[in-house]
C-alpha cells in the first residue's frame, strides 16, 4: 500500500482489489483464492494472504456465549 495509510485511503485500496471493508473494522485480510474443495453441502475456499491491514482496537469476541473483548488473565 502507499504511504497514506488513511482510513480513506484503505478504504480506496480495498475497493480496488474488490475487497469489502467493514466500516470500524479492526483489521482485514485480502486473500486470492488458492483452491475450492467440496465441503459436502458448501464449499470450502483455501487461498493466500496478499495483504493484511491493522487498524488497531480491541476486537469483538465470542466465548462462553458472551459476547466482549476478553483478554487474557495476567501471569
Amino acid at each position: 500500500m502507499a504511504a497514506d495509510e488513511s482510513p480513506a485511503a484503505t478504504s480506496r485500496w480495498a475497493e480496488a482489489m474488490g475487497a469489502p471493508l467493514l466500516p470500524g473494522a479492526v483489521g482485514f485480510l485480502v486473500c486470492e483464492v488458492e483452491r475450492h474443495v467440496d465441503g459436502g453441502d458448501h464449499v470450502v475456499l483455501l487461498g493466500n494472504v496478499v495483504h493484511t491491514k491493522v487498524a488497531g482496537g480491541q476486537p469483538p469476541t465470542y466465548h462462553g456465549r458472551v459476547f466482549g473483548a476478553h483478554m487474557a488473565l495476567a501471569g
